[in-house]
C-alpha cells in the first residue's frame, strides 16, 4: 500500500567496519528488494576520524538510509541523511549502571522507561529540521515506550518542531 517507511536493521556493537560488514551492507538492497533498507550502526567505529565519511558515503552509495541514534554520554550522534528520508531513533538516555540501563538482569521495561526533558527534546529540534531540509521526509521513532513517555515526548517533539 505504499504505507511502509523502511526496514530498519539495528547491528549490534560487535558488528564493526571491516570487509565482511561492508558485504553484510551491500546485500541488504539485494535481500529486500523494492523496499527501503536503513542501518542503525552502534560500534563508535563506524564513526572515528575519517571513517565516519566513509560510512556515510557508501551508506549513500548503496542507497540504505542511516538512522541517527540519540545515546547517552559525551560526545554528539552522528546526524545525516544518506537517502532520499531521513531516521531518527530516540530510544532514552539509559546509561551503564544507571536507570533505564537493562543489564546486569534488569527488566526490558527499565530498559525503555527513559523521559526525555524537554530541553532534551530541544537538541534535537534543529537537527531533525535540518535533515527536513534535504530529504523528502523525517521519521522520528520515539523508542522510549514506557508508560506514555514516548507519546508524550512526541507531542513536545512537534511543538518544539511547530515553534
Amino acid at each position: 500500500a505504499g504505507k511502509l517507511g523502511a526496514v530498519i536493521f539495528r547491528f549490534p556493537p560487535w558488528f564493526s567496519p571491516r570487509p565482511a560488514a561492508w558485504e553484510e551492507l551491500a546485500a541488504l538492497t539485494v535481500r529486500l528488494p523494492g523496499l527501503r533498507a536503513a542501518v542503525e550502526l552502534t560500534n563508535p567505529r563506524w564513526y572515528d576520524g575519517d571513517a565516519c565519511e566513509q560510512t556515510l558515503s557508501v551508506l549513500e552509495g548503496l542507497g540504505l538510509c542511516f538512522v541517527c541514534r540519540d545515546r547517552p554520554g559525551p560526545g554528539s550522534p552522528v546526524v545525516a541523511a544518506t537517502a532520499d528520508i531521513a531516521l531518527v531513533r530516540l530510544p532514552g538516555r539509559a546509561v551503564p549502571g544507571g536507570p533505564g540501563d537493562a543489564g546486569a538482569g534488569r527488566s526490558w521495561e527499565v530498559a525503555h522507561a527513559y523521559r526525555y526533558s524537554d530541553a532534551e527534546l530541544a537538541e534535537w529540534a534543529p537537527a531533525i529540521r535540518d535533515l527536513a531540509s534535504g530529504t523528502s521526509q523525517v521519521h522520528v521513532i520515539m523508542d522510549n515506550c514506557w508508560r506514555a513517555y514516548a507519546v508524550d515526548n512526541a507531542a513536545t517533539l512537534l511543538s518544539l518542531l511547530a515553534g
